[in-house]
């Protein structure tokens, strides 16, 4: 790092390692700001703690109390995609680490004094309104009509109930209980919401695309891992096909 970041780590990055900034009350936070900052505290974590990974429920509070899950596993997912965080699951737990790519575009961003990290570290959010949402979401909001007599909606539909039926069976020696009947609850639902004649984008992928990467992180078989996946690039297809 730079002779200034060095400066920096010593000084303002104090206010992130101990101290809480006061945060905007009602604003969520943009999605590429959770995910430079979730990057940012898996680092913090690293160097400061000596800890080779996190819970990922840990990450929200340490970045902003108006993060919600569903933001952070989207944020995580878009840091897994780009091999900065690798993930695991172990006892019903998910668990994230920085990657070597990870740690250099961490230490690139804390070399760079006009990056969003350093600015956010000097300045602390509330001076900084770019890194914030102040308006609804349009695609958010956006209906997705489902026309059940679809040859595509009738596939997925079929693939969903064969999941909701099976994922008992497929989780039964890899949780515990109390994390297995959460993960087939949310199959279920995800399934019964699939069978509404309208729903909202959000709803599309908090209830139903998050359910299936839940379970899809904790199957165990090769096989079945990629059918689940392949469940999801359906659905996603189609919602862009309709929206």
């Amino acid at each position: 790092m730079s002779d200034d970041a060095n400066d920096a780590w010593g000084g303002a990055f104090g206010k992130s390692w101990g101290q809480s900034w006061d945060q905007p009350k009602s604003l969520p936070m943009k999605l590429a700001a959770v995910a430079t900052l979730a990057r940012f505290f898996l680092y913090k974590s690293m160097v400061k703690d000596g800890l080779d990974r996190m819970d990922a429920a840990d990450l929200p509070d340490l970045i902003s109390p108006n993060i919600n899950d569903a933001m952070m596993k989207m944020a995580l997912r878009q840091l897994s995609d780009m091999k900065h965080v690798a993930r695991s699951y172990s006892d019903g737990f998910s668990f994230v680490r920085l990657t070597a790519i990870g740690v250099e575009e961490v230490e690139k961003q804390l070399d760079n004094k006009d990056s969003f990290l350093q600015k956010y570290l000097n300045l602390g959010p509330n001076n900084l309104s770019y890194a914030f949402v102040d308006v609804d979401i349009p695609a958010s909001d956006r209906v997705v009509s489902l026309d059940h007599n679809k040859p595509e909606y009738q596939k997925i539909s079929y693939e969903l109930n064969e999941l909701s039926q099976s994922i008992h069976r497929e989780l039964a020696n890899d949780l515990s209980e109390e994390n297995r009947d959460r993960i087939i609850r949310s199959i279920r639902s995800a399934n019964e919401l699939w069978k509404s004649i309208e729903l909202k984008v959000i709803q599309v992928q908090v209830g139903i695309v998050m359910a299936l990467e839940d379970a899809e992180g904790l199957i165990s078989d090769i096989n079945k891992k990629m059918a689940v996946q392949v469940l999801i690039e359906a659905i996603r297809a189609f919602v862009r096909s309709v929206v």
